[in-house]
């Protein structure tokens, strides 16, 4: 195997573990590897709806665009990438499906809040695909910015980004509760 075949195959299974974190992380269950589902809650009014996670190497590809149109359920490409200094970074693209077309979000990386929410929120230091940001509940739903100022934001994809990438799920059994303030 090449190197660049194996550097492909550990990016791959870092994108994987990701994804079965943010199952851990938010108010999903993770069925068939790649598929969330939210978890049955009592006295809810919401419609859940599933998404799919797409651990990936390289950007989505058209045809991954295509489906999400035809299917019409929302896919969120997880990709893990090392920067030059060794440290491991998570981007995120969002592809919506809209009539029969998909709109698409990139860029975007993990934030959450001190009631350890899990929001994707545009990359601010990479190039401008898209200002949308997104909250995990019953379904991935467009939001407001979450954070209030610039420590806000860097306290929140630091928290964010460490409960992603613990490598056994560390943290990870803290999902979503409403009651917490």
């Amino acid at each position: 195997m090449s190197s660049k075949s194996k550097n492909r195959e550990v990016a791959y299974t870092r994108a994987i573990k990701i994804c079965q974190n943010l199952a851990k992380l938010t108010v999903y269950e993770l069925i068939g590897g790649q598929v969330l589902l939210p978890k049955e809650e009592e006295g809810t009014t919401l419609q859940p709806r599933p998404l799919v996670l797409l651990p990936v190497v390289d950007e989505p590809s058209a045809g991954a665009v295509e489906a999400v149109a035809k299917i019409g359920t929302t896919f969120v490409a997880v990709k893990s990438t090392l920067h030059p200094a060794g440290d491991q970074q998570v981007e995120f693209t969002v592809l919506v499906p809209n009539n029969v077309e998909t709109a698409r979000h990139g860029n975007l990386r993990a934030w959450s809040d001190r009631r350890h929410r899990i929001f994707l929120v545009p990359d601010a230091d990479g190039k401008k695909d898209t200002a949308a940001c997104f909250e995990f509940d019953k379904g991935l739903r467009q939001t407001t910015q979450p954070w209030t100022d610039k420590a806000d934001l860097e306290r929140g994809l630091d928290l964010a980004r460490t409960r992603l990438l613990s490598a056994n799920g560390e943290g990870a059994d803290n999902r979503h509760d409403s009651t917490v303030k």
